[in-house]
């Protein structure tokens, strides 16, 4: 029976203690320098004030989880790239007589350079510099399937003073087959717009809490009351 007992009045401890800390982490909290960070539901987004920045073109640039909360840290992640692009994703395939080799056609909102390449089945890479040389590749007649990348040609603004960059940097697809009988292969990708660039990408990146401060890539976050 006392056994019982001991191992109940653990785990009410246990329970008060992840309930304690999941109030402490929900919230608001501000730095200095415009950040704030907004976490509720287990989730986190890092706001920049466009007051003190205009470099970026969404005022969001995190959007993460708690995977857990532990010994005073919490662990973020963000979704992957292929998370964010491959929802709203589209590969459509059609034919047209007055085009002798094949082709790949890109149509991504991001309007930064950007450098797009596709790597065939025979091991050729091609190379776009998008958009300023337009949004067609060609391939030679014979390709039969391909992968493509897309990238950042420069990063316009890092994320902090130090000159650090944590967003994405690079996509890379799956094959894509053509089909028989098509020469035209049109990619879509509205999810790639300049803030799928700009937004960090954290996969196991940690931060830590004392009391209502948070303390996460040099920043000192402090809750507002």
């Amino acid at each position: 029976m006392k056994k019982i007992l001991c191992l109940i009045a653990i785990l009410l401890t246990n329970n008060s203690v992840i309930h304690a800390q999941k109030k402490i982490v929900s919230g608001v909290y501000i730095e200095d320098g415009g950040y704030e960070l907004h976490i509720k539901d287990m989730e986190v987004y890092l706001i920049l004030n466009q007051g003190y920045s205009l470099a970026f073109e969404s005022d969001t640039l995190a959007i993460c989880t708690l995977k857990n909360v532990e010994n005073g840290f919490i662990e973020l992640n963000s979704l992957t790239s292929e998370e964010l692009i491959q929802p709203t994703m589209e590969i459509r395939q059609k034919y047209d007589e007055f085009v002798r080799k094949k082709r790949v056609v890109f149509k991504i909102p991001c309007q930064c350079d950007l450098l797009i390449e596709v790597n065939t089945d025979k091991n050729e890479p091609y190379f776009l510099d998008y958009p300023n040389q337009g949004s067609i590749i060609e391939l030679p007649e014979q390709t039969n399937n391909f992968i493509y990348s897309v990238e950042l040609e420069r990063i316009q603004m890092p994320h902090d003073s130090g000159g650090l960059f944590y967003g994405i940097v690079r996509y890379v697809s799956d094959e894509i087959e053509f089909e028989e009988g098509k020469n035209i292969v049109i990619v879509s990708l509205p999810a790639m717009n300049c803030s799928f660039f700009e937004r960090y990408n954290l996969r196991g990146d940690y931060a830590r809490i004392i009391g209502d401060t948070i303390i996460w890539k040099g920043r000192t976050f402090i809750k507002d009351e």
